[in-house]
């Protein structure tokens, strides 16, 4: 090419073809180079969606990688918090009406939340209503899990009066 006119990419040929450039000859098939050593607009596309597809498998395998650590990180989350509720149901199912709360303090340890008791008494379990709150229980601590919580009853004297699980709180 001992020509030193222009070479003019596809882009802008109609309007300066007719100003003495001349058209730029088709890329070797082999190689990215053009014969001036600068990349074609038609490869520059090529490599954008190359990089642009090289992001989108480098974005697949870190999610691919990361996930395994995060479902194992979730799983052992549940897991833990599964055997510590398993753990205060069994203490739960030890505490005695008129038990003292510094004894269930002992057994349970130090309750999440303490509100005031509700309008209802239980021990346990749905199926065991004890009626009507009659002021008896004054004050409730919440022992709670992911999906549960143990409730523990106390009247003005800090003796037992109410328990109860709940599920999904």
């Amino acid at each position: 090419m001992g020509s030193s006119a222009l070479c003019l990419p596809v882009r802008g040929r109609q309007a300066l073809l007719s100003e003495g450039a001349r058209q730029c000859p088709p890329p070797e098939a082999d190689t990215f180079l053009t014969h001036r050593g600068s990349y074609s607009e038609q490869n520059w596309l090529n490599m954008g969606s190359l990089w642009g597809n090289l992001r989108l498998i480098f974005q697949i395998l870190l999610a691919a990688l990361i996930a395994p650590f995060v479902a194992v990180a979730v799983g052992g989350l549940l897991a833990v918090n599964w055997a510590m509720d398993a753990w205060a149901g069994h203490k739960f199912e030890q505490i005695q009406w008129g038990e003292s709360e510094a004894s269930v303090v002992k057994q349970m340890g130090k309750p999440n939340t303490v509100r005031r008791c509700g309008e209802n008494l239980w021990w346990g379990d749905d199926a065991h209503y004890r009626g009507r709150n009659n002021g008896s229980c004054v004050t409730e601590v919440h022992y709670e899990y992911f999906l549960s919580a143990w409730a523990v009853g106390y009247s003005k004297d800090g003796l037992v009066v109410s328990k109860y699980h709940h599920f999904s709180e």
